[in-house]
């Protein structure tokens, strides 16, 4: 198992554009399967505050140009909230960590 440490030090931040190849299988790309690989594997990630909103957006944009079908966006939306599930995970954790610390000093 890893420490603490080394989980923090491999921590990435996810952009819109990875949020969206997560939850589309024709948006997908070999770098964002490696970045979900590594949250599987417990590697913590961060996003900005308006990551959901603006995944939410970038697939409403996808199926208004028709470069996703209605079927794909009705996919994409559970995958989406397991996604967002995964972050409210880590910005608690974060936020329980960040209390510990304050705690200790």
């Amino acid at each position: 198992m890893r420490s603490a440490k080394a989980a923090d030090s491999e921590a990435f931040i996810a952009d819109a554009s990875v949020g969206i190849a997560w939850s589309v299988v024709s948006q997908a790309t070999p770098a964002a399967g490696k970045l979900r690989d590594r949250i599987e594997a417990g590697t913590s990630f961060l996003v900005p505050v308006l990551w959901p909103l603006e995944v939410a957006n970038a697939l409403l944009m996808l199926l208004r140009r028709s470069r996703l079908t209605s079927d794909e966006f009705a996919r994409a939306r559970p995958e989406l909230a397991t996604l967002l599930q995964l972050f409210q995970f880590f910005l608690a954790f974060q936020l329980l960590a960040l209390d510990i610390r304050r705690a200790m000093c």
